[in-house]
């Protein structure tokens, strides 16, 4: 605690019309004797003071304002003069009842009611909610000052834990002062880096929130937990993904996340993981992998890619992104026209329990290597999934062209 006698005021120092010089402390001009001793002991400073005529040239042409402590003499006069940092000032700090999401250290002493320190000092806030904002998240401090001033301080969480300056929150120069800790919240971005697939995002039993390009989130309080995921309209159900996105504060790296689930019946892919994510997030690729096979009636007359004989092909995909596949068929030209019915079908295709028919860019007239190309949009059906292979059983056919 400071001795009440070392007391200060950041106020000017005056010369009288007699050349007696005097302090003005609050409105009370206090004399200061001839013989005065005056002690600079600010840190960093590149000359330090040691008379009055200095003190009061450097309080008309140096810092906006300076911080004195003195004592008297037995006429009451100032006798001593310590020019000192702001360190004087007390400050009880406390948090607020209803702000349970985060701790307050006095050093490594957690402050289970209040505690009291000098305005130059520093409190830190940590707990496990703080410490799993990534590094360098910008957050915002609410508090009170004095019991009736509502204030807001920016701070950035440093090796997990938030550092409180009391000069921040108390200002300077003041002898005594009350902070309550009333919040900490930030402001969350979900960005959509999938060129496919549509980010979701949801928190504290919010429904799926959606985000195509990016969207902020503000005021997030600490201690907000996230799900993370991707949406596709027409990917199907069961569909085995791998999902990666990342989270990170203002400063700092990123931190990678990776998510290997099934998309549901919603036709979402969600991390489950409900993160704490910083300032940003970034949801990124969503891959999977397909075994492609020949159904029974097929199998023996068509394979994949420039090979007829090939009954399976295994490829990764981009989820929700355009896929073509090859597919060859094992009889000539002529037979396979008959088989068609009419030399102007197209072939279609059919992935496992979907219903859409997707159809080639040409007819069976004018493929006379007998290899198609359908493109795909989506995949819209599996026929089952299992260690993280989407297996599809592909139904072909031939019909007329509905696409022109």
């Amino acid at each position: 605690t400071p001795r009440v006698d070392y007391w200060y005021e950041n106020e000017a120092i005056g010369q009288t019309l007699g050349g007696y010089y005097q302090l003005n402390d609050a409105g009370v001009k206090v004399d200061i004797a001839d013989d005065v001793v005056i002690f600079d002991v600010r840190s960093g400073v590149p000359e330090e003071v040691d008379a009055v005529d200095a003190l009061k040239d450097l309080w008309g042409n140096g810092p906006d304002a300076l911080q004195l402590a003195y004592t008297k003499n037995a006429a009451g006069e100032i006798a001593v003069i310590y020019i000192v940092d702001f360190n004087l000032g007390e400050v009880t700090v406390s948090l607020d009842k209803h702000f349970t999401t985060a701790k307050l250290y006095n050093g490594t002493a957690e402050v289970v009611n209040t505690t009291t320190v000098y305005e130059n000092e520093t409190l830190t806030l940590g707990g496990a909610n703080v410490a799993a904002l990534p590094e360098g998240t910008e957050v915002e401090v609410a508090y009170t000052l004095n019991g009736t001033t509502n204030k807001t301080q920016l701070e950035k969480v440093v090796d997990g834990k938030i550092a409180l300056d009391m000069h921040d929150y108390a200002g300077y120069g003041d002898t005594d002062n009350t902070v309550v800790i009333t919040g900490v919240s930030y402001d969350v971005t979900i960005v959509n880096a999938n060129e496919n697939l549509t980010a979701i995002y949801r928190y504290e039993g919010t429904q799926r929130i959606e985000v195509t390009n990016k969207e902020t989130v503000e005021n997030v309080p600490v201690g907000t937990k996230f799900d993370i995921g991707w949406y596709g309209e027409d990917v199907a159900e069961d569909t085995v993904a791998t999902g990666t996105y990342s989270t990170k504060g203002t400063n700092g790296e990123a931190k990678s996340y990776t998510i290997k689930d099934k998309f549901n019946s919603h036709h979402c892919l969600w991390s489950g993981q409900t993160v704490t994510p910083g300032n940003t997030v970034v949801v990124g690729a969503c891959k999977a992998v397909y075994k492609f096979s020949l159904d029974d009636d097929n199998v023996a007359n068509w394979g994949f890619g420039d090979d007829a004989n090939n009954d399976t092909a295994k490829v990764t995909l981009d989820v929700g992104a355009g896929y073509t596949l090859t597919v060859k068929c094992a009889m000539s030209h002529d037979k396979m026209v008959a088989a068609a019915g009419n030399d102007s079908y197209h072939l279609f295709a059919k992935f496992g329990t979907a219903t859409e028919n997707h159809i080639s860019t040409n007819s069976a007239a004018t493929e006379t290597d007998c290899t198609f190309d359908i493109p795909v949009k989506v995949l819209d059906g599996i026929t089952s999934a299992a260690e993280g292979v989407n297996s599809v059983t592909v139904s072909l056919s031939w019909g007329a062209d509905t696409n022109t």
